[in-house]
């Protein structure tokens, strides 16, 4: 004697009887969908832990530049009002030098001169301070606002 059971696909699957008169209690899945749904609950931690590494906006970073001295990187996201040759300024003021190794990403991480760099824009800002000046050392475009242009924005090009 058996069961027959049936499931929205039309699919059979017999399940047999115990000498007992109780069902097998082996349910037949389909191999590979217990391994997909063991996969998404292993990276469910591991996502959570890449999408924000250090809990927040601004963080500190420590790396060691040349070697020998140690740096603290710190991270701003900002809007970028302005731009011009040698430093970039925000909405609230603020200003950021650049030099010839300030890095610049777009959208797809591409990298940009601060020519093709298009303001305002929402950026993440890695920089350095040194006495009392924010040096930009990584400029990573996060949103670009509608009305962004090419052209210099600061009253003089520097």
């Amino acid at each position: 004697m058996s069961i027959t059971l049936s499931t929205t696909r039309d699919e059979e699957y017999t399940t047999p009887i115990l000498k007992e008169g109780l069902m097998n209690t082996a349910i037949q899945y389909k191999p590979h969908r217990i391994l997909i749904l063991m996969i998404i609950l292993m990276l469910v931690p591991v996502m959570a832990a890449v999408a924000d590494p250090a809990g927040g906006p601004a963080r500190r970073i420590t790396g060691e530049e040349e070697g020998t001295s140690q740096v603290q990187l710190l991270t701003d996201t900002v809007t970028i009002a302005k731009k011009g040759l040698e430093k970039i300024t925000t909405n609230y003021g603020d200003t950021y030098a650049l030099s010839r190794a300030t890095i610049i990403l777009d959208l797809d991480g591409h990298q940009v001169s601060i020519r093709k760099m298009l303001v305002p824009c929402d950026a993440e800002i890695s920089y350095v301070t040194d006495e009392g000046v924010r040096r930009a050392r990584r400029i990573k475009i996060t949103r670009i606002s509608n009305n962004a242009t090419w052209q210099w924005t600061s009253s003089i090009p520097e």
